[in-house]
């Protein structure tokens, strides 16, 4: 693996603060079991790093970066995350936890 550069770390890791407070609220609602609001969440999260990526692509690989494979697969890295994927929302579903919001709102209310 490429070793990033040092503006590449600082990009790396201003966009896992950048998800920081979203990862948090998206445990919130996996604890819950609230299935709608960690769908939307995990999308949500989901855009909000495609956004990312289509800045990256254009400030870091049209300027010539020939380590642009070593932020790519950190990229890759936050993008793949397990708490982002299906399965997460899956096995949340097929628990006795989940509930929908409108369970959730008559529970809490």
């Amino acid at each position: 693996m490429n070793k990033l550069t040092n503006k590449q770390s600082k990009i790396i890791a201003d966009i896992k603060k950048s998800i920081d407070n979203d990862i948090d609220v998206l445990e919130g609602f996996i604890e819950q079991g609230r299935k709608e609001m960690v769908s939307h969440m995990q999308g949500s999260i989901s855009e909000k790093l495609s956004g990312i990526a289509s800045y990256l692509i254009f400030s870091d690989n049209t300027k010539g970066n020939k380590n642009w494979k070593a932020i790519q697969e950190e990229y890759y890295a936050i993008k793949n995350m397990d708490i982002l994927g299906i399965q997460v929302w899956l096995d949340l579903v097929a628990s006795d936890k989940a509930v929908s919001e409108k369970e959730w709102k008559l529970a809490n209310a």
